[in-house]
């Protein structure tokens, strides 16, 4: 869905914040137009990364919660990339539920759509 509304919206990238990498993962199989920019805290996940079709990735700082990591993800996008004012990225994470068990990596349950100011 993400990389499908990407093109739809002509977004200028999406933005995965990621702790395992398991989210840019996912998304780089479906090899989107769209730049992939992933953003995490975890020096591993971020090597990882490296070798993935079409992602970018950006160290982040440890964020307690899903506002918080979304706006370090935003700020480090604005601060290294080609992004400016005006311009729509789609921000898509997998967010655990606290109600709910067992939960699975690289499930991404969270899209934004975010117009940069």
């Amino acid at each position: 869905a993400t990389v499908s509304t990407a093109n739809n919206l002509n977004a200028k990238c999406i933005i995965a914040p990621t702790g395992s990498g398991a989210t840019a993962r996912i998304l780089s199989k479906f090899h989107p137009k769209t730049e992939l920019i992933a953003v995490s805290p975890n020096e591993r996940s971020l090597r990882r990364m490296q070798i993935l079709w079409g992602v970018r990735s950006y160290k982040s700082v440890t964020a307690n919660s899903t506002e918080e990591i979304c706006r370090n993800a935003l700020d480090i996008v604005k601060d290294n990339t080609g992004v400016v004012d005006g311009d729509t990225v789609i921000l898509t994470a997998g967010i655990p539920s606290p109600h709910v068990g067992g939960f699975d990596y690289g499930v991404s349950n969270m899209m934004r759509i975010v117009t940069i100011q």
